[in-house]
């Protein structure tokens, strides 16, 4: 019961205007939000909240579960993505992993567009100046182990500078590294070395280098145009 009242609370506090939302979450929820970030209507369920300057959230965005909500200046969650774990000491899965910590990490003048899903049971760091385009991406965090019979988590860090196509599928325990592309419909597992390439497939391979000089690898500002 106490759940349910807490969530029609924070339904309620995403209708509010984004400069008493900012208030509410730095009175109430341990937030740390400059007064220059924007929040849309959106539900967000997290223990501590941290926007930097200019830093936004669109709508209808669905983040819950999370340990930690840190977004660097001039990032942005723009609309109807779904961030989202079970919260410490609110499951029996992953119970041996003492070290679980779902978190979402943006780093400055980083972007998460619309409609991806991002499963944070184990933290997600995404660089600065990196793109998640297009729609339909999916994170996972977790995953059964078949051998064992149980659920496992591992992170997953994104680099700087990086592009991450539509409808892509990015597993736990991924690394890729800064400077890098990967192509719309792929699947990367694991990590690799090698900046500025392209990769592509199911699985991801390293398919191309790309030219140290492109534009998008020195740009100031995140946004594209």
């Amino acid at each position: 019961m106490k759940k349910y009242c807490k969530l029609a609370m924070l339904l309620m506090v995403a209708a509010l205007p984004s400069r008493l939302k900012i208030i509410f979450y730095n009175q109430f929820m341990g937030g740390d939000i400059h007064p220059s970030a924007k929040i849309g209507f959106s539900l967000i369920d997290a223990k501590k909240i941290k926007m930097g300057a200019n830093a936004s959230i669109g709508h209808l965005n669905i983040i819950r579960g999370l340990e930690l909500l840190d977004m660097g200046e001039n990032s942005i969650i723009l609309k109807q993505n779904s961030i989202t774990a079970l919260a410490l000491g609110d499951t029996v899965q992953f119970a041996a992993e003492h070290d679980r910590f779902p978190a979402l990490i943006l780093g400055a003048h980083s972007a998460i567009v619309s409609k991806h899903f991002l499963d944070c049971n184990n933290t997600i760091v995404i660089g600065h100046h990196t793109t998640i385009a297009g729609l339909g991406t999916a994170f996972f965090t977790h995953g059964i182990n078949i051998g064992q019979n149980r659920q496992e988590s591992a992170p997953i860090r994104i680099g700087d500078y990086c592009m991450v196509g539509a409808m892509c599928c990015i597993l736990k325990n991924s690394q890729m590294p800064d400077y890098s592309v990967l192509a719309a419909g792929s699947t990367w597992r694991g990590g690799f070395d090698t900046p500025y390439a392209l990769y592509s497939g199911v699985p991801a391979a390293h398919i191309k280098n790309l030219n140290p000089e492109s534009l998008y690898f020195h740009r100031a500002v995140g946004y594209v145009d």
